[in-house]
């Protein structure tokens, strides 16, 4: 899970949620400028996001293939006033990743 002590100052260092699934690495990292999804070490979306939804929206999306299946990987972000925006990752509807809400 995502844990920041600070939560006047949330964007003085980047942060980084990683999980493993089905072997395949995902993280996303979080900084002032840019929300990134990497599977496997890769890019594979961003968003500069200015203004952060107050509702649950994927902000970046991904997929990973196992077999002959394929799972949607998305990273939602959250945020309200003056507080740090919340972040998790989910694959196929399900969280894996980052913080409760």
């Amino acid at each position: 899970m995502l844990n920041v002590s600070s939560y006047l100052s949330p964007y003085l260092s980047p942060w980084e949620i990683k999980s493993v699934f089905k072997g395949h690495q995902i993280a996303a990292w979080l900084s002032a400028r840019e929300l990134k999804l990497y599977i496997d070490g890769q890019v594979v979306d961003s968003v500069k996001p200015f203004l952060w939804p107050r509702k649950e929206v994927a902000l970046i999306r991904g997929s990973v293939k196992e077999g002959d299946q394929i799972h949607i990987v998305e990273v939602y972000g959250r945020s309200g006033l003056l507080r740090r925006p919340k972040v998790k990752i989910c694959i196929d509807n399900k969280q894996i990743a980052g913080d409760e809400f």
